[in-house]
């Protein structure tokens, strides 16, 4: 194998590997990638850490085909730390690559490329054809509401499922809170997709990957294909192994009547909550108290000392204290795009509804906690 290749545009392919190239692998081979050099003038590059896949490639002047497996990182670090201008790499027989830059030359220990993981097949066509920006704005209404508990395998993803509406829907939930996001697809035929029909539950790694990789103005292709959910796009294509099990039914938890209805500033909200925080550090209990025309904020730490703000809002009613873990209410406001929020409660042990006036189609949940 050579091939010579711009260090600008191979430090970048071999970035798009890095988060699924652990130094630390249960296998050691899982921290190489695949380098491989094809007579079309183009190289490739896999990744995988067994639970996601990553491929990705670029064109290069290929003098000799062949592939190799050499230490992700390694290979990396090398290639960005040179001086700008052409690489060329050449595999020796041993399976080590020479890498040669300017006044540069390392060698680099690699591995038989028969010892690399078998990929799961990625090719095209894929059904489902939508632009990236639609699933990252998805993956980013919802992500902050995946379990790290991984007692609950189910709740450490997010569904990703099609409705009977032809939408495209994501939920998360950890159990105190949950996020839901539902939108239509311009241009694609429901029939399509048949793939999500039935909801898939993708992990919080294979989710953190898209985010990493995908670049937000290209155009996605998506498939569920066995246990794999693949992801293609214009710069590299994804296999994410599925978690296994049903996904908690979450319609149950969405409240229909609610009694409390309030539309107060986003940023004063979201400022008079981080401040609270000051005082709630240890255990995030915070106290919401709603009265005619006005939003109080309270919280109260022995250690830390005691903190009270009232801030105006539009609400008419009875009067109405519910105690929730300020952090996540701070994680919905984060995501809200609106300058106004609307927040919707029945009483202090019923989940209350939070709302983005400017998304009709995203919709959090947060359950109050006894103070």
């Amino acid at each position: 194998m050579k091939f010579t290749i711009d260090r600008d545009v191979f430090a970048e392919v071999l970035f798009r590997i890095q988060g699924v190239c652990a130094q630390k692998a249960t296998l050691p081979i899982l921290a190489s990638c695949l380098v491989e050099a094809h007579k079309d003038g183009r190289i490739s590059v896999h990744g995988t850490d067994m639970e996601v896949s990553v491929s990705t490639g670029c064109s290069a002047e290929v003098s000799k085909t062949g592939k190799v497996a050499l230490t992700a990182k390694r290979l990396f670090d090398t290639v960005k730390s040179v001086p700008p201008g052409q690489i060329s790499v050449v595999m020796e027989p041993n399976f080590w690559a020479i890498l040669e830059a300017d006044r540069i030359r390392a060698r680099i220990a690699g591995s038989r490329p028969d010892d690399f993981p078998a990929l799961p097949n990625v090719e095209a066509p894929l059904p489902i054809t939508i632009p990236a920006a639609v699933l990252l704005d998805m993956i980013e209404k919802t992500v902050f509401s995946i379990s790290t508990d991984e007692a609950r395998a189910a709740f450490t993803g997010s569904l990703l499922s099609s409705t009977e509406q032809g939408r495209l829907q994501m939920v998360s939930t950890d159990g105190h809170r949950l996020s839901k996001i539902e939108v239509p697809l311009e241009g694609v035929e429901p029939a399509s997709l048949t793939p999500l029909a039935r909801g898939v539950i993708v992990p919080r790694k294979g989710i953190a990957e898209i985010r990493r990789i995908v670049a937000r103005d290209s155009i996605i292709s998506l498939d569920v294909r066995g246990d794999d959910l693949i992801i293609v796009s214009e710069q590299a294509s994804l296999a994410i192994r599925l978690i296994p099990g049903r996904f908690p039914n979450f319609a149950k938890v969405i409240p229909n009547d609610l009694d409390h209805h309030m539309r107060v500033s986003r940023d004063a909200l979201l400022s008079s909550l981080k401040r609270a925080g000051y005082y709630t550090a240890k255990t995030g209990n915070t106290r919401l108290t709603l009265s005619d025309g006005v939003l109080e904020i309270y919280a109260f730490d022995l250690d830390a000392g005691e903190f009270n703000e009232r801030i105006p809002c539009e609400y008419v009613g009875e009067g109405v204290t519910a105690g929730f873990n300020y952090r996540y209410l701070l994680e919905v406001l984060n995501v809200i795009e609106a300058d106004e929020v609307l927040v919707d409660l029945i009483d202090t042990e019923s989940p209350t509804v939070i709302r983005d006036p400017a998304r009709d189609e995203v919709l959090y949940i947060v359950m109050p906690m006894q103070l």
